[in-house]
């Protein structure tokens, strides 16, 4: 009983090292690349992402559809589109929605 304790243990600890937990509750693997091209969709929020190998330094930005797109954080573009984001959130929460 005590070694089925110990490997799932193991396994949960494996588990939250490898992932990220994001706030819908999705797990989803670390960043290992960066792009500085501007997507073309909507982009809905974000995670700051530190280097830990093999995890780089990025901005993890989520989709209306929850897919991640790992951009390089000192890119002007996405600088701009972390402070709208915030902007956002900011009026969302005053206004109660």
């Amino acid at each position: 009983m005590s070694s089925v304790k110990t490997m799932l243990c193991a396994v949960l600890l494996i588990a939250s090292i490898v992932s990220v937990t994001c706030d819908f509750g999705k797990i989803i693997s670390c960043c290992t690349r960066v792009s500085t091209a501007k997507p073309k969709v909507a982009l809905v929020n974000f995670l700051i992402q530190k280097e830990d190998l093999p995890c780089v330094e990025a901005i993890m930005f989520i989709t209306n559809e929850g897919k991640i797109l790992c951009s390089k954080p000192n890119t002007p573009w996405v600088r701009q589109k972390m402070k709208e984001i915030e902007a956002k959130k900011k009026t969302t929460t005053e206004n109660g929605n």
